[in-house]
Order: structure tokens, then C-alpha cells, then sequence
């Protein structure tokens, strides 16, 4: 499981923060989807980021952090 961490940042400071899920097959570069496309990993993201008190939307292209 992968992911490509996205974030904005304006007038120095950080207004939106949001991944893409990937997997990696093998020894191919990573795939990456929409959340639907690969609960597993979402599934995944939150449960390790659970015991933090971190909170996510799932968007239709990323899953957002509650910031």
C-alpha cells in the first residue's frame, strides 16, 4: 500500500491536506485510484491513524484530513 500525500499551503500556511491510495504490485510502479477503488487502503490509513485523533472525509478523488 502506497499513497501520494497532497497538500496546499497559503500564505504560509497549510489549508488543505489529502492523499490518493496506491498499491504496489510486485516490482511495478505503484497504482493509484480514487478512494472507492481501494478501500483496503483507506481502510488501512484510518485505522493506523485512529489512536491520533485523526479524522478523514472521503472525497470522490482523495480522502481529505480534517485539519
Amino acid at each position: 500500500m502506497t499513497m501520494i500525500v497532497r497538500c496546499l499551503i497559503a500564505d504560509g500556511k497549510l489549508q488543505r491536506l489529502s492523499y490518493i491510495p496506491g498499491v504496489v504490485r510486485g516490482h511495478g510502479p505503484p497504482d493509484f485510484a480514487r478512494p472507492s477503488q481501494a478501500p483496503d487502503v483507506v481502510k488501512r490509513i484510518t485505522d493506523m491513524s485512529a489512536p491520533f485523533g485523526t479524522k478523514f472525509k472521503i472525497e470522490e478523488e482523495d480522502v481529505t484530513v480534517s485539519l
